[in-house]
């Protein structure tokens, strides 16, 4: 009941998050990003450090939610094909060893090639994809509304694919 209660109470806080955060990762869905926000809600109200305090909680709760969807956001859209950047070994830890790395990029490559001779891509889909998320477009606003609407319906399908399900061909 008192989870229910505070998800009524943080729901303007939830869709606001939801928006800024689509505003900045446009190839993350909306849904998989609404239960990323629940779930940080519902864990930060589950924390023991927000047991412990006595003011500002809302403030605290609100902070929380944005802090991890926003982290959340960042690891999902982070391409897979970066290597890790640092010789710190406690950052290494929490990446990916190189031989790792280049064993998804050369697992990420197959699958495109199978999408695109499978004609779920048409080589000018991967071109863009590509750009979006490798050559950075996407931070450096180098996308129309139509370009990053033609991305999401692509990721969508890609997804689909990924999960066994043929995504219908344009």
């Amino acid at each position: 009941m008192a989870d229910s209660v505070f998800i009524l109470l943080f729901l303007p806080l939830l869709h606001s998050t939801v928006r800024r955060v689509r505003k900045r990762y446009p190839a993350l869905t909306r849904e998989d990003l609404a239960q990323q926000a629940l779930g940080a809600l519902l864990a930060c109200l589950a924390s023991p450090p927000l047991r412990e305090r006595h003011s500002y909680l809302a403030f605290a709760i609100a902070r929380n939610v944005r802090r991890a969807t926003f982290e959340w956001a960042a690891r999902e859209a982070r391409s897979p094909l970066e290597a890790p950047r640092s010789d710190d070994p406690r950052e290494m830890n929490s990446f990916e060893s190189a031989g790792e790395s280049f064993e998804r990029a050369a697992l990420l490559r197959h699958f495109f090639g199978r999408a695109v001779e499978g004609g779920t891509l048409t080589p000018g889909e991967l071109d863009l994809l590509i750009q979006f998320k490798l050559e950075g477009g996407a931070e450096n606003g180098a996308f129309s509304n139509a370009e990053r609407q033609r991305l999401k319906r692509l990721l969508g399908k890609l997804r689909r694919l990924a999960r066994g399900k043929r995504g219908t061909s344009q």
